[in-house]
């Protein structure tokens, strides 16, 4: 209806989905402080119940797009449980650099559109950290109805301090769709974060 009409509708819809995590190792004390397993599984329904829309140039209304998303995620963890008391300074704050290294696997995959004609994508991809402090990413997306079809990457490094505060910096990089003429999205993200309880705690006598 752009760029010479104007026009707007409106509907109700509702979403649905759960998030299940389960960390094996942790019902393990003899090596949980040193290796550590996390998996986790997604379900969402959006828009899984809705009313059409109507526009005005329109003579059948037309139905909301229902996104079927189901996504796997896992994570394993390398520590030293005595880093921070062996090393040089308070032990708060070596605690930050904890896990020494950790590798993640996520996968997801989405069917989106109207119901009958739904289409789907499917991305994976893996990230590794060092110390807390720097990670890298990669991974692959497929949109064939978009065009879409190519590796995704990205990195990111961090400034722990202990477990009280720390700041970060992100960088990732999205295809766009292939012979668009478009340059690949680039994201660019900075973060900080403080545990004023944890601060708290530590300026107590």
């Amino acid at each position: 209806m752009a760029p010479t009409f104007g026009g707007s509708a409106k509907t109700t819809a509702y979403d649905f989905g759960f998030l299940v995590r389960f960390s094996p190792l942790e019902l393990a004390p003899s090596i949980r402080d040193v290796v550590g397993l996390d998996l986790a599984y997604g379900w969402s329904e959006l828009s899984f119940e809705s009313d059409p829309v109507f526009f005005a140039n329109e003579d059948e209304p037309a139905e909301v797009s229902q996104h079927d998303r189901r996504g796997f995620a896992g994570r394993i963890r390398l520590d030293w449980p005595g880093m921070a008391e062996s090393m040089a300074g308070p032990e708060w704050l070596w605690k930050g650099f904890s896990p020494l290294l950790s590798v993640g696997l996520a996968n997801d995959h989405s069917s989106i559109g109207p119901p009958g004609g739904t289409y789907d994508t499917e991305g994976v991809g893996w990230e590794l950290t060092v110390a807390n402090v720097f990670s890298l990413r990669r991974g692959h997306y497929e949109d064939f109805v978009g065009s879409i079809i190519d590796d995704t990457e990205g990195w990111g490094v961090g400034l722990p301090i202990g477990d009280v505060a720390g700041v970060r910096y992100d960088f990732a990089r999205f295809p766009q769709a292939r012979n668009s003429g478009l340059p690949d999205v680039e994201r660019r993200a900075a973060s900080g974060w403080v545990d004023v309880i944890r601060v708290w705690r530590l300026m107590r006598p």
